[in-house]
């Protein structure tokens, strides 16, 4: 009872302070942030960071895959991770410090530590600079309010981290096993601007495995204000490339397509960069998942003359790169529905035959194009595909006379073919590609 009466009084008593104005100390953002609370085997690495340099501020990288400001890691792939651990010292004027930590038997020790001057860490990235079967830190550094300016790599080198740097501003960048000398290196995507050119530049380690370099760069379109996607994949079965997408101004977007000759010449397909323009939110991707990037190519459907053209699905020619005729081969075909999310193949000839309307409750239907009439215009209706919820699907709303599909993420694709289609259910039903 005397408990209660004492919690009482104190929440009576804290009340009549606030209400009264009276003031309490905060305590500032640097004061009550401390490094997170680690248990088991990584408990130890807040003890190692502090012996070293005392009171510390975590620093965390503001894009990229890794956002954490303690970065756990198998570097050297042994089964075992180690720490790559961010931080500012308490009372430094300026500079961030990174340090590589390893544990023994849940011992922790700093393995190398350096400082770099730069007030902001841009991204965190790992890749196999210089060959030797471990992953090697790099950092983009910037500072506040303007481009990361600086990529910075720290590289085992026979059992020891070394430091090397190259100053070049981006606004995007990729590590990955660009050149044909199978380790990794750093593909970096700067804009245009009124003092410098859009272009893609190649970081490199030297011959000799001590230091990264500036290997080569090419010309990007200039007219792009801003990068959408930037993917790395296969572009052919032996290479790996980047497809970049931009961002024109009038919000068009643009797709180029860039990779590596030899060990150290970036190749932009298409002078420049693969200018494929288009209004559609659609982007390079693996559409078969056969391990190789393809590249959308979009047209529009046939059309009535008054007939709104934003409610007419977009018809997709998926290509490969042809990297020794350097053309774009077609591979794929489809109607495209990117609200819902799925994709109907189709063959080549699907655009000079049929013509396909979208409705914002979920429904494409698909009809006939009548190209011999006087005028040409939509003839018999086929089918209608549309996307219940699982809800809607389940209780039977507006689902009658509909098949299912396919179920995916709680929703239902269903299909509901007219009897002189020629159609079937299971016909489309092989058709259906989630995108």
């Amino acid at each position: 009872m005397r408990r209660k009466r004492l919690f009482c009084f104190s929440v009576i008593l804290i009340t009549a302070m606030l209400l009264c104005g009276c003031s309490f100390k905060i305590m500032s953002v640097t004061e009550v942030m401390r490094p997170p609370s680690v248990t088991g085997r990584k408990s130890g690495i807040h003890e190692c960071i502090s012996e070293s340099v005392g009171k510390y501020t975590l620093k965390y990288p503001k894009s990229g895959e890794y956002r954490t400001a303690i970065i756990m890691k198998d570097l050297d792939f042994d089964g075992t991770e180690e720490c790559v651990a961010l931080y500012k010292p308490q009372g430094a004027a300026s500079g961030i410090c990174v340090s590589i930590l390893s544990a023994e038997a849940d011992e922790w020790k700093t393995e190398a530590s350096f400082s770099d001057t730069s007030f902001e860490i841009d991204r965190v990235m790992f890749g196999d600079l210089n060959g030797d079967g471990k992953d090697d830190i790099i950092i983009g550094w910037g500072n506040y309010g303007v481009l990361p300016s600086k990529i910075t790599a720290y590289v085992n080198i026979e059992g020891s981290y070394c430091e090397t740097s190259v100053e070049q501003s981006y606004n995007e960048c990729v590590c990955g096993r660009f050149t044909d000398s199978k380790y990794d290196s750093i593909m970096m995507f700067t804009l245009g601007s009124s003092e410098t050119s859009a272009k893609a530049s190649l970081i490199t380690m030297n011959d000799q495995k001590t230091e990264i370099k500036l290997a080569s760069a090419t010309p990007l379109v200039s007219e792009v204000v801003s990068f959408d996607r930037i993917t790395y994949s296969h572009v052919t079965k032996d290479k790996y490339g980047v497809a970049a997408e931009g961002i024109l101004a009038d919000g068009t977007r643009l797709t180029q397509l860039l990779y590596c000759e030899g060990k150290s010449t970036i190749h932009s397909f298409a002078n420049g960069g693969t200018r494929l323009l288009r209004r559609e939110n659609v982007c390079c991707t693996d559409i078969d998942l056969d391990g190789i990037i393809e590249i959308p190519v979009i047209s529009a459907l046939k059309t009535e003359e008054d007939e709104d053209a934003c409610n007419t699905a977009v018809f997709v020619e998926w290509n490969v790169l042809n990297i020794e005729k350097e053309n774009l081969v077609p591979k794929l075909y489809g109607v495209c529905d990117f609200a819902n999310g799925y994709m109907y193949t189709a063959d080549e000839n699907f655009s000079d035959n049929m013509t396909v309307r979208l409705s914002d409750s979920g429904e494409a239907v698909f009809y006939v194009w009548d190209s011999k009439a006087y005028v040409p215009k939509k003839g018999r209706q086929l089918f209608t595909i549309k996307v219940f919820d699982a809800q809607q699907w389940s209780s039977g709303t507006g689902a009658e006379g509909y098949s299912e599909l396919i179920s995916v993420n709680d929703r239902c694709y269903a299909v509901k073919t007219e009897s002189d289609s020629g159609y079937t259910a299971e016909d489309i039903k092989q058709r259906i590609l989630i995108i």
